[in-house]
């Protein structure tokens, strides 16, 4: 199970940025990869998964039990018994606990606990990894514009340099 992502933080941020739906769509999916590629955020889903079921586990255990059991085969010839050697048996038990010092309440409060904090633990784990994946995406960003700045500069540089160069053989 793994929670869907919702930031609109990074939706504002991107529109004073060119092309901002292509990048936010692409920001979104490369943070969903960083959740779902992540062995932090699988560690904390599990975690979370792992209280959930707990949380269910100890909620169950308020309910009375339900035992089915069945046997069959041949059953030991005693003289004057019926005729046929075959035996079959078929029980059902229903059984509660009425009284258990209060393990149950105990164990119940217990496991959600365990599941507040596997959610809190799911949180953070996802908050960080988007903080990770935003500040390197933001700084990729970064890099590309000064890329593309340095490389104007440069054509406008050699440009400028052509242009004294010639001046210079004409004299």
């Amino acid at each position: 199970m793994i929670l869907r992502l919702s930031i609109t933080t990074s939706v504002f941020f991107f529109t004073i940025l060119p092309d901002c739906l292509a990048r936010t769509e692409s920001l979104l999916r490369l943070i969903e990869m960083g959740m779902q590629h992540s062995p932090k955020a699988i560690q904390a889903n599990l975690q979370l998964e792992n209280a959930m079921l707990g949380s269910a586990s100890a909620k169950y255990a308020f309910f009375p039990t339900l035992e089915f059991t069945s046997s069959q085969g041949v059953a030991k010839s005693v003289p004057g018994s019926s005729n046929s050697p075959w035996a079959s048996d078929l029980n059902l038990k229903l059984s509660e606990t009425l009284f258990d010092s209060g393990r149950r309440f105990f164990a119940y409060n217990r496991a959600q606990l365990e599941l507040d904090k596997a959610k809190v633990v799911f949180q953070k784990t996802r908050d960080e990894i988007a903080f990770t994946v935003l500040q390197l995406y933001y700084d990729l960003s970064y890099e590309q514009a000064n890329l593309e700045s340095q490389e104007q500069n440069y054509k406008l540089l050699s440009r400028q340099s052509k242009l004294v160069d010639d001046q210079y053989r004409q004299g």
